[in-house]
This record gives C-alpha cells, structure tokens and sequence, in this order.
C-alpha cells in the first residue's frame, strides 16, 4: 500500500532529522567544553551563542547527547553529559559576565 511507503519514508525522515540534530547540538556542546579547558571563555561564548542561533537554548544542548546515550541504555553516562553540556554554557556566559550571579534558568540541574 502508498500509503504505508509514505508513512515509512516520513518516519526515517523524521529519523534522520532527529539524529543530525542530536549530532549538531553534541557539537556545540563540545565547542563550549573545549574552549573552556583551553581557557577561552569567549570561545567558548561564541559556540554557545552559536547554538542559539542554530535555534538550541541551554536546556537542548543539556538534552540532545544525553537522550541518544540513555535511548541506547547508557544511563550513568546519559546524566554526566547532561550536566556537562549545561554547566558548560552557564560557564562561558559567567565568564563573560564577569561571574555575575546566573539566573535560576541558566542553572538546569
């Protein structure tokens, strides 16, 4: 039945988009961490901000890599890179901010 194909084909499609998107937002992440190991605060800002720009807030970039790693079972490793990946932006914007006090949302877990 066409029917069924298309249903199938939407949801690879869907799939693919979902997976690209964790990929993108793991990334990101990464750039943040990276930067702020290096000690470039602004770096790491700027991955950050192009995050946001990619349409990803600090709760995305917190989820993505951590929902790929706790769908394949990997729970322990599924809640360090959870924390990881928001503590890395709070850190790049506090940096930024001169270690002004973040507000409550910036915090996540």
């Amino acid at each position: 039945d066409d029917d069924d194909d298309d249903d199938g084909e939407a949801a690879l499609m869907w799939r693919r988009r979902d997976h690209a998107q964790q990929l993108r937002l793991a990334a990101h992440a990464a750039l943040c961490r990276l930067h702020l190991a290096s000690g470039k605060p602004k770096r790491a800002l700027r991955a950050a901000r192009d995050a946001i720009a990619d349409g990803f807030d600090v709760w995305d970039v917190r989820d993505a890599r951590a929902v790929a790693l706790a769908r394949r079972g990997e729970w322990d490793r599924a809640m360090h890179t959870f924390r990881q990946a928001a503590s890395a932006i709070a850190e790049a914007v506090a940096a930024l901010r001169g270690g002004e006090e973040l507000p409550p949302w910036w915090r996540g877990v």
